[in-house]
């Protein structure tokens, strides 16, 4: 219980410095609305229908998400980046960050790249923070569908996971939708998830 504690105050430590960092380049306070609730009661469709035209809350983000590798070495190596701040809002809840066996051999394999210069010891918690916070999904089909080959276990992992979102650092790769997930930018996906930390 206290390694699991440490986690959450690393986490919450690292939040809190990246979300105070942006809001110094907002001048304006943010608002925003959160929907909970178990799985299907009609958040999403609450959300969509209510709070545009009552709330004027034209943007909404459910949260289920995958984080593509470029954006988790981002993350890594730039600390006050968009990067970061997409990986700390994937690994907190209400998000879901959903990733397979195939990814994080790939996170894994890259972080570890000598010209990165990721320490050791930092590449190691980054790798457990990702899997202690993410759910791991095995894809029941190969997919062709990307103009670079090594890009289609993310689209594989987005499929059997049925994710909202896939955050990539590289769209020109990539289809703009794959079925409902829709691939996104790291700034896109925070100025729907947290609009004031983005001009």
């Amino acid at each position: 219980m206290e390694k699991v504690g440490r986690e959450r105050k690393i986490a919450s430590e690292h939040i809190e410095s990246n979300l105070r960092y942006h809001c110094q380049r907002s001048p304006t306070s943010p608002s925003f609305y959160i929907i909970a609730g178990p799985n299907g009661v009609g958040k999403t469709t609450f959300a969509r229908e209510f709070l545009p035209s009552y709330a004027n809350c034209p943007n909404f983000i459910n949260a289920d998400l995958i984080a593509q590798g470029n954006v988790l070495v981002s993350a890594a190596i730039k600390p006050a980046g968009l990067q970061r701040t997409v990986f700390l809002i994937a690994i907190s809840k209400p998000a879901r960050l959903y990733v397979s066996h195939p990814i994080l051999e790939e996170c894994s394999e890259v972080l570890a790249r000598p010209e990165l210069r990721i320490r050791k010891g930092f590449r190691l918690q980054l790798l457990h923070l990702i899997k202690n916070h993410s759910h791991t999904v095995v894809p029941t089909r190969r997919l062709e569908a990307t103009t670079d080959p090594e890009d289609n276990i993310f689209l594989e992992c987005a499929d059997a996971a049925r994710a909202d979102y896939l955050v990539t650092g590289n769209q020109k790769h990539l289809p703009r939708f794959w079925k409902k997930t829709k691939v996104v930018t790291p700034r896109e996906f925070v100025s729907l998830a947290a609009r004031h930390l983005v001009r």
